[in-house]
């Protein structure tokens, strides 16, 4: 309602679409869907909170958000964007890619790890074993929305996390594109944490 009201009025005014990611935050909506521009595709913006279960038992969360066009034609698979080391699903590259496959016709999702950004948890308990687990309950997600095959674009720690993922589920990851992949952040996130 407010968020569809706010975005109408912005598409009239002619507000760009690659910075309409931005306008579902100032309306605090966590789904709905708009056009992105007069006579284009309706994008369907789904935001969620996905529970996880820490190290200590504590149930926490994971913050997803998923942006898929509309249209006559499904697509098969998912764009899954997975951050770096101290960012968050908000930043550039994210917002970037998300326009880009979204006017492509392609379903885009992005998600912080536990610690960062959105989600809960804390940078303190920050391990590979742990980003794994964040993109597996994220894949299986997004299974779940009929996409269970992926494309990875990982970012340092994230290109990281998409290599270990990729070589855990070969048959559902299609490709990963891996932006400065932190393979040897391991041993900088021992040295981190003392």
């Amino acid at each position: 309602p407010l968020g569809e009201a706010l975005c109408e009025r912005l598409v009239d005014l002619r507000v760009i679409p690659y910075y309409r990611h931005q306008l579902d935050r100032v309306a605090g909506a966590a789904h709905f869907e708009v056009p992105v521009a007069k006579g284009q595709q309706i994008i369907r913006q789904l935001r969620e909170r996905l529970p996880v279960v820490g190290a200590d038992g504590e149930t926490s969360h994971l913050a997803v958000r998923l942006t898929q066009p509309g249209g006559a034609g499904r697509s098969r698979f998912a764009f899954l964007y997975l951050h770096g080391f101290g960012s968050a699903q908000s930043g550039e590259k994210a917002d970037y890619f998300r326009a880009r496959a979204v006017a492509e016709g392609f379903p885009f999702c992005s998600f912080d790890f536990r610690g960062h950004g959105e989600s809960g948890g804390t940078m303190r308990e920050l391990t590979f074993s742990r980003n794994l687990e964040d993109l597996g309950v994220v894949h299986d997600f997004l299974a779940g929305q009929g996409l269970g095959a992926v494309v990875l674009i990982g970012s340092s720690m994230g290109g990281a996390t998409a290599l270990w993922h990729a070589a855990r589920r070969p048959a559902q990851v299609l490709a990963s594109l891996l932006i400065a992949p932190a393979v040897g952040i391991g041993r900088g996130l021992e040295r981190w944490a003392g």
